[in-house]
């Protein structure tokens, strides 16, 4: 027990004693370069009247190319790299319908810029929380999907694209979820988490009068299990019973998320 505290207050020292020392040291690197730069001006006859104001000048600019050096190549800032991710989203839809209140269609349109040099395959998953099966297709024949392993209430799956990609190449996914509720277990509610750098979002729900009460609620979440949202508003349906929600450049990590009320009885 005591060993494992000395260790822990060992760390903890010794992360602050490394923390205080490289602030110490960005702090030192600029003062000098401002010393220096009074220093040089103040020897040039006409830079005399100038000499702090160019010694100020030279010190924020090796500040700030300090702090860019610093955010490029710490773990702490630099987390999301372009070799972290295989591919980046163009554009990613997401579009929920109800034929009737046991039967839904729910369609996930991406558009994939591949960032490698080798791609032969997507990585996606579902959470369906109905009581009965789905049937997953794909609008290209060449595509093969593959349910893999199950994580939490996730399950997950592949797309096989039937032939490599190269980087830069764009790839369209169309997939249909074709989801049956017998029993009106489902949740009502669509939800996307920005795992991969994406530059628009659309998420997109119809549902006819008579399978709906009220208005929805756009919802964003800083996570997937977090109960208190980011942001929320209320999202009223055209007269098709249409709501067509986009987002330019989401941030990562958050969840994007429409919820709506259905009938009780």
């Amino acid at each position: 027990m005591l060993r494992s505290l000395k260790k822990i207050l060992e760390s903890v020292l010794s992360k602050g004693i490394y923390d205080i020392i490289k602030y110490l040291l960005f702090i030192m690197i600029t003062g000098i370069t401002g010393l220096l730069t009074h220093l040089l001006a103040s020897s040039v006859k006409y830079l005399i009247p100038y000499a702090i104001v160019i010694a100020i000048i030279a010190a924020a600019t090796v500040g700030l190319l300090g702090l860019l050096v610093y955010k490029q190549y710490s773990p702490i800032y630099n987390v999301y790299t372009k070799t972290d991710f295989k591919y980046i989203f163009l554009e990613k839809e997401c579009f929920y319908e109800y034929i009737d209140m046991h039967h839904i269609i729910y369609q996930k349109k991406i558009k994939l810029k591949i960032l490698c040099e080798s791609i032969d395959r997507y990585y996606d998953k579902y959470n369906w929380t109905g009581g009965d099966n789905l049937k997953i297709s794909s609008a290209n024949k060449d595509h093969t999907i593959i349910l893999t392993t199950k994580r939490d209430s996730f399950q997950q799956f592949e797309v096989h694209f039937g032939r490599s990609y190269r980087k830069g190449d764009v790839i369209n996914l169309h997939l249909t979820f074709e989801l049956q509720d017998n029993e009106n277990k489902a949740n009502s509610a669509i939800s996307s988490t920005i795992v991969e750098p994406t530059k628009h979002l659309r998420l997109k729900i119809k549902i006819s009068k008579e399978y709906r009460e009220g208005v929805a609620n756009a919802e964003i979440f800083p996570i997937i299990d977090s109960r208190i949202a980011l942001d929320k508003f209320e999202k009223s349906f055209d007269n098709n019973g249409v709501i067509d929600w986009e987002i330019s450049n989401p941030p990562m990590l958050l969840v994007y998320s429409l919820r709506w009320n259905i009938p009780k009885s």
